[in-house]
């Protein structure tokens, strides 16, 4: 089992990337864990359960003394990191039963093509027309920020 001293939020991102997950959960008293396919499990690897402490390390790592100073007034925050040239991450940091989480939603570098995405032909023409708007919308986990 791994040591939680030499866990880091970047290879759980990661890890969550390669298994095409949508997100990756840093909690205490748990197991690092994902959301695949619209079902949480617990990202793959002998992991242990996290302590408080082992928690907020881990989240710290991607914070700025300055995001710090402000999560630990207001006790939530939302911010954007890079893991290699593999993706983005978009995370929220916030306290839950008196310590650290954070909830990452791994969106990919590469941008999928229409029939890659599943969406019909018709989109396609949408997309020539030289004026007008196209609103995304939808429920978390449907694909906006993909498409």
């Amino acid at each position: 089992m791994r040591e939680a001293t030499s866990i880091h939020i970047q290879e759980l991102v990661e890890i969550g990337f390669h298994e095409r997950a949508s997100d990756v959960f840093v909690k205490a008293n748990s197991v690092p864990m994902m959301r695949q396919h619209s079902v949480v499990k617990p990202l793959p690897g002998d992991w242990p359960v996290l302590t408080a402490a082992d928690t907020e390390r881990i989240i710290k790592e991607v914070m700025t003394p300055k995001q710090i100073e402000k999560f630990e007034h207001t006790l939530e925050s939302d911010l954007a990191f890079s893991v290699g040239e593999k993706c983005r991450v978009r995370a929220n940091i916030h306290m839950q039963r008196g310590s650290w989480g954070i909830v990452c939603r791994i969106i990919p570098l590469t941008i999928l093509s229409l029939e890659e995405l599943g969406l019909p032909p018709v989109l396609a023409e949408l997309t020539k027309h030289r004026q007008g708007l196209i609103l995304v919308t939808g429920p978390t986990g449907c694909g906006k920020t993909t498409t």
